[in-house]
């Protein structure tokens, strides 16, 4: 599933139900302080993915009913 919001200048978020982790480019969707992990680059990732860190992402998401 994928998520676009309403604003133009955010990123879609894609919803993967059986993904053991989420991955987002901007510091701003973190919940607090990111946690030093040993994880420094993601594989199978488009473009060169440099991990930051690790932490809780917090997304707030309308879900639409069409009947």
């Amino acid at each position: 599933m994928i998520y676009l919001s309403a604003n133009t200048d955010e990123l879609p978020i894609i919803i993967d139900t059986g993904a053991s982790c989420s991955l987002t480019p901007l510091p701003s969707d973190f919940d607090g302080r990111l946690t030093k992990t040993d994880i420094t680059r993601l594989a199978q990732v488009s473009g060169k993915a440099i991990v930051a860190g690790a932490g809780t992402i917090t997304w707030n998401i309308e879900d639409l009913q069409w009947i």
